[in-house]
């Protein structure tokens, strides 16, 4: 019975510890900030058009490059950095603001 007890309340301290950590994490937005990516290796290069598929270029590229458009979750298309976007009648032109 003292085990099970134990259990418990080591069980209950754990959890309740736990809603705090997100707290501890919450940091103002800093539009000027320096962001550091840590890497064992060095990119090849940081154009996206070059050696796709190479993993660690593929790293740098998700972390350096930002979408005009993303996917959502449930398969639809939204902006991401375009405000508003158009196509030409002939549709051989697009704009994006």
């Amino acid at each position: 019975m003292l085990s099970f007890r134990r259990r418990t309340l080591l069980a209950a301290a754990l959890l309740s510890s736990a809603l705090f950590v997100p707290a501890a994490f919450a940091q103002d937005f800093d539009a000027n900030a320096t962001i550091r990516i840590g890497s064992l290796y060095e990119p090849q290069n940081l154009d996206n058009t070059a050696g796709a598929g190479q993993g660690i270029n593929e790293a740098f590229n998700g972390n350096v490059y930002e979408a005009l458009f993303q996917l959502t979750d449930n398969g639809t298309v939204e902006p991401k950095l375009v405000e508003s976007h158009e196509a030409s009648e002939d549709g051989l032109t697009y704009t994006f603001k």
